[in-house]
């Protein structure tokens, strides 16, 4: 495949492996796939892909791998899981039609079938690997914790989805969502704030990866409370936990002292690691709400990426420091379409 940009022509081509647990088992032959990210799904990464069947693969149990070539150098985009798979006829021609998730799903489907019990003094992490090895999850990525239950736990049902209690209890210990990197590896890491010091990647103005930046803003400042109170409501801890965060800068058009009133949000918490947790929740929330909001819409060249990447951004209509919440790729057109939002402080 070649693949036109204003610095000159790149050549690309891509791989589709298909996977038992993590070796080859050879290639599909495929007409065509995309790729695509939402941060705001449980599952981050999801493929469809139109292939030639390969008696080779077992569509219930091997994954698929997609790999880009660029002038040489391997780029793995995505290792997948199918779930749903149907027959399509082209030009006399069968072929397979293939819906495909990133290794969390393994995490979505499974569910607990007893009461899960945790003891008082039990480390989260380790509660949060048990449940993830217990999914069927081989290869797990995780900045260590040594947070610990401040009281013995049961509170999920029967059928209760494993990722639902993960994303739970990696949100009392001030951990992002649980999410996949490119070769299926659970990945679980602190929540970090978009800043200079993690940018990911950065796309300027004159250069061959930015081709069309679109524009949109919205601004919600009636809606934006200024102090914001978190409780951890729970009978059987030895002492309670509350924190407040205040707007107070008389810069920002929604704080005290500019409004000249209170603007009050409760959030009340079953449970939480420790008070330093509650104030790291408490001032994550506080950081999303006192912001308005710009999204932009960029198509660049194909490219490696995760969830949620702090993105540079330099053109003539906008510049600054973005998050990346969803982005697509398309085989077909060799094209990857971002939707990159950032806060504005009003």
């Amino acid at each position: 495949m070649t693949d036109l940009y204003q610095s000159g022509t790149r050549n690309l081509s891509f791989r589709v492996e298909m996977l038992d647990g993590f070796v080859s088992k050879g290639e599909l032959e495929t007409e065509s796939f995309s790729i695509s990210m939402d941060s705001t799904a449980e599952i981050k990464f999801s493929a469809s892909l139109t292939v030639a069947d390969n008696p080779n693969m077992d569509w219930q149990k091997n994954r698929i791998k997609i790999t880009m070539i660029d002038g040489g150098v391997e780029y793995v985009l995505g290792t997948f899981l199918p779930q749903y798979v149907s027959r399509q006829y082209t030009s006399n021609r069968g072929l397979l039609s293939v819906e495909a998730y990133d290794l969390s799903i393994l995490v979505q489907m499974d569910c607990i079938t007893s009461r899960l019990s945790i003891a008082q003094g039990e480390k989260y992490m380790d509660i949060i690997q048990q449940l993830l090895v217990s999914a069927g999850v081989q290869n797990v990525d995780a900045v260590a914790s040594d947070a610990v239950f401040l009281t013995a736990r049961d509170d999920w049902d029967i059928g209760t989805p494993k990722i639902q209690i993960v994303n739970q209890l990696l949100q009392e210990i001030g951990y992002a969502e649980m999410t996949t990197d490119s070769y299926g590896t659970v990945v679980l890491t602190p929540y970090q704030e978009p800043s200079p010091e993690n940018i990911k990647q950065q796309y300027d103005d004159g250069t061959a990866s930015v081709l069309l930046p679109e524009v949109s803003s919205t601004n919600n400042a009636y809606e934006i409370p200024n102090i914001f109170l978190g409780i951890v409501s729970n009978p059987d801890l030895d002492s309670a936990f509350t924190y407040q965060y205040v707007n107070e800068d008389p810069a920002s058009k929604t704080s005290t002292i500019y409004t000249g009133c209170n603007k009050v949000m409760v959030l009340e918490v079953d449970n939480i690691a420790s008070q330093a947790d509650l104030e790291t929740y408490v001032r994550k929330i506080a950081y999303e709400q006192m912001q308005g909001e710009e999204t932009v819409e960029i198509q660049t060249a194909i490219s490696q990426h995760g969830v949620r990447d702090v993105i540079a951004l330099s053109t003539q209509a906008v510049s600054g420091i973005f998050e990346e919440i969803s982005w697509q790729i398309d085989s077909s057109s060799l094209t990857m379409n971002h939707t990159l939002k950032r806060t504005i402080t009003l």
